[in-house]
């Protein structure tokens, strides 16, 4: 029973001395990613509230600093497009509606679209549009490798950010 007990405690010495504190430097170091791409987006955010405009240049540095953590990441765009109607129960008055334009519209259309000049390319807003950013990882991190390592059930998606705003200029 004594030598069962040594080795019991053999095995708790071996997950107190390795296992939990590498598990915390990869907690610790997801922190850190995290809290880099919640900067870089909140910073992208902020640009394209203060600016009105969104350059192929602007969203390539965007991406290109995203992707410094290692990971991989969908990044999704959305613009809420502020117009007015007028109030059909109450003459004179004018409701504000919105319409979304998303990736597609924003990216493929306009940003990247090779048919359109380069210098043309830019995506513009009106002051009173919002703009969101989704910053979303499809890979695993270091934490979640080694906590599927381990036989434990890794969180998916611990990276996911959304900042966005009503954009304040039209700079263009």
């Amino acid at each position: 029973m004594n030598a069962l007990g040594k080795i019991f405690a053999i095995i708790l010495v071996t997950v107190m001395l390795f296992v939990v504190p590498i598990s915390n430097s990869l907690q610790k170091q997801d922190d850190i990613i995290y809290n880099f791409v919640y900067e870089t987006t909140n910073e992208f955010v902020d640009m394209i509230r203060a600016n009105g405009y969104i350059t192929p240049g602007q969203y390539a540095a965007f991406e290109e600093k995203i992707q410094l953590t290692g990971n991989l990441y969908i990044i999704e765009i959305e613009h809420q497009k502020i117009f007015y109607i007028p109030d059909s129960t109450s003459p004179g008055n004018i409701i504000a509606a919105y319409e979304g334009f998303y990736n597609y519209e924003i990216l493929e259309q306009t940003l990247f679209n090779t048919l359109i000049p380069v210098a043309n390319r830019n995506y513009e807003f009106n002051k009173g549009d919002y703009i969101t950013i989704t910053v979303v990882n499809t890979s695993q991190t270091a934490y979640e490798q080694f906590k599927n390592s381990i036989g434990r059930n890794p969180l998916n998606n611990t990276i996911y950010v959304i900042i966005g705003g009503m954009i304040g200029n039209e700079n263009y």
